[in-house]
């Protein structure tokens, strides 16, 4: 088992706490998962403003989780925000769901279309992906991972990948780890007929990779 601290972008209390590391256990049950939030932002980051708050947020609970002595950190969030900052500052696999995301993606074939709730892809996905990016538009009425909770925000979601498939997407990457949340990535490659890169299982193939790469060079 490798022990990891898990860093979620949105205030919230159990059970929603748990979800990514819920995730992640199913699919990884070699990831022992402690899961953490930052405080005083319940609608997550989803613009500059709420990212540049998150940022000393997220680089403390980063160092907490090496000092307490976990092995690799996961920063559940497509957007990486301080993922270059905290690779620098600490000696354990760091690990951004949007880098994750996008470099996955990138093995696929053709036009990828991105789902977020940011105005354009994060920057992970516009460097790794390119040109390749066939459609990174918001589902209508999203605008924080708050909206993707309810059953309108999923059809948008839904209505937004059968358009970037319609545009010549072959593959669907998740530009917000809340698409996550709502476990939506199977109904989309039901309804839409193609994969679907889901960014929290993406970190969790990554982590699993780098803790592997990490433990092996000791």
């Amino acid at each position: 088992m490798y022990k990891v601290g898990l860093i979620r972008v949105v205030t919230q209390q159990p059970p929603l706490l748990e979800a990514h590391a819920d995730i992640l256990k199913k699919a990884y049950p070699m990831l022992d998962i402690t899961s953490r939030c930052i405080e005083g932002q319940s609608d997550g980051v989803h613009d500059k403003e709420s990212e540049n708050l998150a940022i000393p947020k997220i680089i403390s609970l980063a160092r907490q989780f090496y000092e307490d002595g976990m092995e690799a950190v996961i920063i559940s969030c497509a957007g990486d925000p301080a993922l270059d900052v905290l690779r620098a500052d600490l000696p354990i696999p760091v690990i951004g769901a949007g880098r994750s995301c996008a470099s996955a993606a990138a093995g696929s074939k053709g036009l990828i279309g991105v789902i977020g709730i940011t105005e354009g892809a994060p920057p992970a996905f516009r460097e790794i992906l390119g040109d390749r990016i066939v459609d990174d538009t918001l589902p209508e009425g999203v605008i924080c991972t708050l909206d993707l909770l309810t059953e309108k925000g999923r059809q948008s979601v839904l209505a937004r990948a059968m358009s970037q498939k319609q545009m010549g997407a072959e593959a669907i990457a998740f530009a917000c780890t809340g698409l996550s949340t709502i476990g939506i990535a199977p109904y989309i490659e039901e309804s839409v007929g193609v994969p679907v890169f889901d960014a929290v299982l993406c970190e969790g193939a990554f982590a699993c990779l780098a803790l592997s790469n990490h433990v092996y060079k000791e």
